[in-house]
């Protein structure tokens, strides 16, 4: 006797979905599945998630009736019609010790070894932070509170008098010639 299929839904992205098999998939098992992922992607449809991804994650699947596996081929068109990328994860590895029926369909879906990997390939692209460089302090004058008007104004040309002298080298009108 085979433990049912337990069937759990996790949001690592708001974009994501990552939809966790565990037991055995029998016929009744994957006949949940359908409908969990009919769900979500009727949610994506009807305009209530902003799903773009969604990863179904079989690492936990103990074994797989291959007739279960039959109900599952109409979860890529589907998941296509919804605008929704459907990939497999968790399988890869075991692949070849599966048997043929259950190999060809799952090859049929795209895959990814590890919903880590998955993720990590899915998830945009976060932009690089800036690096900011702050340079140290410049001595300068005290601190003077600038006004409206004329006295403010002849405070700071008495503060740094340089600071309103014209450049020798610059002419009205004119750009210095390089020199």
């Amino acid at each position: 006797m085979h433990t049912t299929v337990q069937l759990s839904v996790d949001v690592p992205d708001p974009a994501v979905r990552v939809l966790w098999v565990n037991g055995y998939l029998d016929v009744v098992g994957a006949a949940r599945l359908v409908r969990v992922v009919e769900s979500q992607l009727l949610l994506v449809t009807s305009g209530l998630r902003d799903t773009r991804f969604l990863l179904v994650d079989l690492s936990g699947v103990a074994g797989f009736d291959p007739a279960a596996l039959d109900l599952l081929r109409c979860l890529p068109p589907a998941s296509r019609a919804a605008g929704v990328e459907l990939y497999l994860t968790g399988c890869s590895s075991r692949l070849l010790v599966l048997p043929l029926r259950v190999r060809q369909v799952l090859c049929r879906f795209p895959s990814y070894p590890t919903v880590e990997s998955a993720l990590h390939d899915l998830r945009p692209v976060a932009p690089e932070a800036t690096t900011e460089v702050v340079l140290p302090a410049q001595p300068g004058p005290p601190a003077v509170e600038v006004g409206v008007g004329a006295p403010a104004l002849r405070e700071i040309v008495a503060l740094r008098p340089e600071l309103f002298r014209p450049d020798p080298g610059e002419h009205r009108g004119r750009t210095p010639a390089p020199g």
